[in-house]
C-alpha cells in the first residue's frame, strides 16, 4: 500500500518525534515543570508578602488591630485645654506646651501626632469667682460661650476643615469647654473629633454629643469636680473612674497630667 502523506495543514498539529504532549506535572513545592526535553524554564509562583508595606498600616486609636488602608493618614493635632488656675497650681501654659511637644515628637511615627496646641484660660481671675461657682452649681451647665470658649471652638472646627484628625482633651473647667465644643461640632467633620476628659465639671452623656463625635470622661472618685457635674462617678455608666490612692478632693482634682501625658505618648484616648 503506498504510503500516505501527512498534508501541510495538518503537520503543525502532528507531534513532534520525541515530544509529548502531556500535561505539565505539578510539584509539591509549588513549582511546575514541563516534561518536555526542550522546555527548561521553571515557572515559580509569586510568593505572598510577609507584612504589608509601612504605607498600608494604619494605628488604631484604641490599641487594638492594625486595619490596612490605601488613603494616606490623616494629621493629627493634639488640643489640651485646661482650666481655671492653670498657671497657679503647676506649670506655666508655655512649659506644658514645651513638655506635651516633647512628648508627642518623641512618637510622633507611631501616633502621627504633627501638632500641638495648648489653651490656658487666663481671661478670668486666677479663681473661681463666686458667681460662677453659684452658676455651676445650680444649673448643672457650663458658663456661656465665651471668648475662650468660641477661640478654643475655632482652632478645632479649622483643623477638621483641613482634614485633620483632632484629638481634644480638657481637664476641669477646659474638660467642660471640651464638652460643648462636643456638643456644637458640625456633624461632617464629627467622625474626627475625639475628646477626653479629666476631671471636666461638666459632662454628658454619649446621646447628647454631636454624633460621630467619640468621647471618654475620666475623673477619680474623690474629685471635687462631682459638686458640679452632680454625678456619682462611680455609678454614673459613661464616666471612667481612674485608680488613685489620693484622699484629698482638691489634691486628687489637680492631679490628671500624668494621664494627659499619656494621650501624647499613644495618641489616643483611650486610657
Amino acid at each position: 500500500m503506498p504510503r500516505q502523506s501527512v498534508p501541510t495543514w495538518g503537520r503543525s498539529l502532528a507531534p513532534a518525534r520525541g515530544r509529548s504532549l502531556a500535561p505539565a506535572r505539578t510539584t509539591a513545592r509549588g513549582t511546575a515543570r514541563s516534561t518536555s526535553r526542550q522546555t527548561a524554564a521553571i515557572l515559580r509562583l509569586p510568593a505572598l508578602p510577609k507584612a504589608l508595606p509601612k504605607a498600608l498600616r494604619a494605628p488604631t486609636t484604641n490599641g487594638g488591630l492594625r486595619v490596612p488602608s490605601l488613603l494616606p493618614r490623616p494629621k493629627t493635632r493634639l488640643i489640651v485645654v485646661y482650666g481655671y488656675t492653670c498657671d497657679v497650681f503647676a506649670n506655666t501654659t508655655a512649659a506644658r506646651k514645651n513638655s506635651l511637644k516633647a512628648i508627642a515628637a518623641r512618637h510622633r511615627h507611631a501616633t502621627g501626632i504633627q501638632a500641638v496646641d495648648v489653651f490656658c484660660n487666663t481671661e478670668t481671675a486666677h479663681t473661681m469667682t463666686r458667681d460662677i461657682l453659684l452658676r455651676l452649681l445650680r444649673q448643672k451647665k457650663p458658663l456661656p460661650d465665651s471668648a475662650f470658649v468660641e477661640k478654643v471652638r475655632k482652632a478645632v472646627c479649622d483643623a477638621l476643615r483641613r482634614g485633620e484628625r483632632v484629638l481634644l482633651v480638657g481637664h476641669s473647667y477646659g474638660g467642660s469647654v471640651a464638652t460643648r465644643i462636643a456638643e456644637k461640632v458640625p456633624c461632617a467633620h464629627a467622625d474626627r473629633l475625639e475628646v477626653a476628659t479629666f476631671g471636666s465639671i461638666y459632662i454628658r452623656s454619649p446621646r447628647a454629643l454631636t454624633p460621630g463625635v467619640t468621647a471618654k470622661h475620666y475623673s477619680y472618685d474623690v474629685d471635687i469636680a462631682a459638686m458640679c457635674h452632680g454625678r456619682n462617678v462611680k455609678t454614673c455608666t459613661f464616666v471612667n473612674v481612674l485608680p488613685t490612692t489620693l484622699k484629698s478632693g482638691l489634691q486628687a482634682h489637680m492631679n490628671y497630667q500624668k494621664h494627659i501625658n499619656r494621650v501624647a505618648h499613644t495618641g489616643s484616648i483611650y486610657m
